[in-house]
């Protein structure tokens, strides 16, 4: 390897015409699902989300990305929601069983980013973890300010329905701040971040339109939003079958150029090397210390709606948001 080339350890494992083929074959069912019947939609819909997820699991296996916890917990997290289209069906009301799935899904794709950001930036990299906090502390605001006390004071649609509905795309938007830092780091793989950012800016618009259907109590299957969730679901399964995936971002050779350069103290720029900080392992504790935090704020948002408003619809918004049961006994315990 030349030491003025960019220092990049290529893993080609997985079919290199793999994550061509299943966004071509996405595309054309995406085309064919608006002329089928409502029924037969469904069913399609939930094929193409769980070929998705086992499109991801796959890429995983071929490519053998690192870290590889993190590539996992994306996989997971578009499971779920692969788990909460089965159970919707053609209708649910909402908050619903399959929002629990939905939400639920949104803490592993958040820890698989972050993890992303930690090991892709390279080293002990705190401004990832402040970035990514900042963000978390702007949605929340920004939800209870605009959406979650305006809500509590109108008719008509639930306090829930409102908050869950809208709260997609704001959580969506926080998934797509975190994805920027590794996508800006990430030399070898710009094209799989590229899909992710893609799969991300269309879960955005689809989820808009989603909250826009009235916060979805009059959204039908067959809606003009699946067209955007469905082309999300194949740059999902396309990012983990690319090829570069298996791609490595590696220090330069001992006495490369670059590294000459470096010890010199002079700027890379000049001799055209750019130098990766190798990987590091994420530890369980920092995804547990991220699972303790998402738990706080999701605590703490069931606790001031109930105290405010003392409302039904926080049983059914602490079941949304669910996966533990503190949520359900805040609410329960504050609205008796």
């Amino acid at each position: 390897m030349d030491g003025r080339s960019p220092a990049v350890a290529h893993g080609e494992r997985g079919p290199t015409w793999a994550w061509r083929w299943f966004l071509a074959t996405i595309g054309v069912a995406t085309l064919a699902y608006f002329f089928l019947p409502i029924g037969v939609q469904s069913i399609l819909y939930d094929v193409v989300a769980v070929a998705a997820a086992a499109a991801m699991f796959a890429g995983i296996a071929w490519n053998l990305p690192e870290p590889r916890f993190a590539w996992t917990l994306l996989a997971l997290g578009v499971l779920l929601w692969a788990g909460g289209d089965i159970v919707f069906g053609t209708s649910q009301p909402v908050p619903s069983l399959a929002d629990m799935f939905y939400i639920s899904a949104y803490p592993l794709l958040a820890l698989g980013l972050v993890g992303l950001a930690r090991t892709t930036a390279g080293g002990r990299n705190e401004s990832t973890l402040t970035d990514a906090v900042v963000v978390a502390a702007g949605v929340g605001v920004v939800t209870m300010v605009f959406l979650v006390v305006p809500a509590g004071q109108t008719r008509g649609v639930t306090l829930a329905a409102r908050v869950v509905s809208l709260g997609y795309p704001l959580m969506d938007l926080g998934l797509l701040a975190i994805l920027v830092r590794p996508a800006r780091a990430a030399v070898a793989r710009r094209g799989v971040f590229g899909l992710l950012g893609a799969a991300l800016v269309l879960r955005v618009v689809a989820d808009t339109g989603y909250a826009l259907t009235n916060f979805g109590t009059t959204y039908t299957v067959g809606n003009a939003a699946d067209a955007a969730w469905l082309l999300s679901y194949a740059c999902f399964g396309a990012a983990v079958l690319h090829p570069l995936l298996g791609d490595r971002d590696v220090p330069a050779p001992a006495g490369s150029s670059a590294g000459v350069s470096a010890v010199a103290g002079q700027p890379q720029a000049r001799v055209g090397a750019i130098v990766i900080a190798p990987t590091q392992v994420v530890r369980l504790r920092v995804v547990l210390a991220w699972a303790g935090l998402m738990l706080l704020v999701l605590s703490g948002s069931a606790l001031l709606m109930a105290a405010s408003w003392r409302a039904p619809d926080v049983m059914f918004l602490a079941g949304a948001y669910g996966t533990t049961g503190s949520l359900m006994l805040i609410a329960s315990s504050i609205r008796s």
